[in-house]
């Protein structure tokens, strides 16, 4: 039987962590970790371009304004105009407010359109039979011919 004890040598990382070399805006020392260069990505120039780009349309509006429909997008540039229109005084608050009241009935009616298109969209996958039919709401028939159901 072998006695000898083997030891495990454990190397340091010969690299150590370094601080970034820049300073603030402050004056003080920045105190992010440095990549190769000595400077922290924040202070490395070479970043620039990437900062530059990732801030672009990282916003929640512009995320929010990019999900929205054509026509949502153009009525929520018109309801922008009209805020910018009051804060100018070039539109009256009432005709704001005539413009609100619009805006919230057209919304709710592509609300009320789109749950519609999901109703019949789950009614199609779901393959309604004639048996069904009876347990659909009151104003929704057999011979409704949007509805999809044969």
């Amino acid at each position: 039987m072998n006695t000898e004890m083997t030891t495990l040598q454990i190397t340091p990382d010969t690299r150590e962590h370094q601080r970034c070399k820049a300073t603030r805006k402050d004056g003080q020392a920045c105190k992010a970790w440095a990549n190769d260069s000595g400077l922290c990505v924040g202070h490395w120039a070479g970043a620039q371009p990437n900062r530059v780009k990732g801030g672009l349309n990282s916003s929640k509006s512009r995320r929010i304004e990019r999900l929205l429909s054509p026509r949502l997008r153009n009525l929520l540039t018109l309801l922008e105009d009209a805020v910018n229109g009051v804060i100018s005084e070039k539109v009256s608050p009432a005709q704001a407010q005539a413009l609100s009241s619009l805006s919230n009935s057209l919304l709710r009616t592509y609300q009320v359109a789109e749950i519609e298109l999901q109703l019949r969209a789950l009614e199609g996958i779901t393959r309604i039979t004639p048996a069904k039919i009876k347990q659909l709401p009151p104003g929704r028939g057999k011979d409704d011919e949007a509805d999809g159901i044969d």
